[in-house]
């Protein structure tokens, strides 16, 4: 806990504005340093003490000796004027042993680059005596702004030009001001959610006055203390800094994508999505259950974002392979391969890598013929076929309708 060293009231030790009279505790600090250079060394040497007793006797001995003389009087009251001096010295060198306006008193730096900037308490400004030419000076610019500037959308980039112009102006008229960054709706709002900026104009010492750029008034703390909450940016460039950082969040080679992640970049400022790659600058993406493959093919899917090659084929989500020359049939066992890729099946057999079959009933003989068939996938390359066996009879004999042969 630490006191406002204008008005005396507690205050938190992160805060940086003083929430009863708007003093900027930053500011005060910094300005304190710069008025008070103290040499290290100087500060090191004892302190001659001073005995106010001592004198005030001496003072009154003095007096009491002059009123014995001429002119007592006039002594007299340059020896009252000698005292009150003593005791104000005395009271002086007292506040500097105990009290050094230094104390506590540490640099402060912002840098927009590395760290975000500070957040500002809710600061009440109020009107005094001595402000009313600024106050006339800062409600002419931004009434006068707001009727030659039109406003077209609620959006922090449009805005931030606007805050930017004013931002200008005042500085121009000598009123130190800031560029404030936040949610004047919202006074929870984190970050990502801030969506307007204007400015804060320094009435009098420490405290400011918020300035809506976009629509021409002063804003009072005690009107809205959300115009104190936020960003604060000492200049233009640091303010354009930000923005461009909220814009580019991505490194080179990157875009952001919707789902706020950063996604390598193919041609200008898009990237792929799904199971779509860059090709050339250009996303390419097969329809789905299919991978696009090395070749720049699409090939159906086995198992997440992998495909089978070669002779493999996918068996639940696993490619599954044959040795050379074989390929899995759909049975799941390995034929030999005819042709690219392929086996034969049924009764057909692979002639020069094609499959050549007969129809039903018939078998493919090793002439390449098709002959009838005779048992199971069996021909009688000879003789004559008789319930599923080859019979074949002697010259000068033929097969009798009972299956033996006879003598002509």
């Amino acid at each position: 806990m630490k006191f406002c060293p204008k008005c005396g009231d507690k205050i938190a030790d992160n805060f940086t504005f003083c929430p009863s009279c708007g003093t900027d505790l930053i500011q005060f600090e910094e300005d304190i340093e710069k008025s008070h250079i103290i040499d290290k060394d100087s500060m090191e040497e004892p302190v001659q003490e001073i005995s106010l007793e001592e004198s005030a006797s001496e003072v009154v001995e003095e007096i009491n000796d002059n009123k014995k003389g001429p002119g007592g009087e006039i002594w007299e009251i340059l020896a009252l004027i000698f005292l009150g001096g003593c005791i104000a010295l005395f009271i002086f060198f007292i506040f500097i042993l105990l009290g050094n306006p230094l104390d506590g008193v540490s640099n402060h730096v912002t840098t927009i680059s590395t760290t975000p900037p500070i957040k500002a308490t809710p600061t009440q400004v109020k009107a005094t005596p001595t402000q009313p030419d600024k106050i006339s000076i800062l409600t002419k610019i931004v009434d006068d702004y707001h009727k030659i500037h039109t406003y077209s959308k609620y959006d922090l980039f449009v805005c931030s030009d606007m805050a930017i112009d004013v931002w200008n102006i005042v500085e121009t008229q000598g009123i130190n001001a800031k560029i404030q960054v936040g949610n004047v709706d919202d006074p929870n709002a984190k970050p990502e959610n801030y969506n307007h900026a204007w400015v804060l104009a320094e009435v009098e010492p420490f405290s400011y006055v918020a300035l809506e750029t976009t629509g021409g008034y002063l804003v009072w703390g005690s009107e809205n203390n959300n115009y104190f909450q936020g960003y604060s940016f000492d200049n233009p460039k640091e303010l354009k800094d930000y923005l461009d950082k909220l814009q580019h969040p991505c490194p080179e080679g990157y875009v952001l994508g919707n789902d706020n992640l950063c996604h390598q970049a193919c041609g200008g400022n898009t990237y792929c999505t799904g199971n779509s790659i860059c090709v050339n600058g250009l996303c390419r993406e097969c329809n789905p259950g299919y991978i696009l493959g090395q070749d720049l093919q699409c090939h159906q899917a086995c198992g997440v974002n992998t495909y089978c090659t070669g002779n493999n084929v996918c068996i639940n989500g696993e490619c599954r392979g044959c040795n050379s020359g074989y390929v899995v049939g759909d049975d799941m066992q390995c034929h030999p391969e005819c042709g690219s890729g392929h086996y034969c099946t049924g009764n057909s057999i692979c002639v020069n890598g094609q499959c050549r079959g007969c129809t039903p009933g018939y078998v493919l003989g090793d002439d390449m013929q098709c002959h009838p068939e005779c048992g199971s996938g069996q021909y009688c390359p000879t003789g004559t076929c008789f319930n599923g066996e080859c019979i074949v009879c002697n010259p000068g004999y033929y097969l009798g309708t009972d299956g033996r042969c006879y003598h002509y």
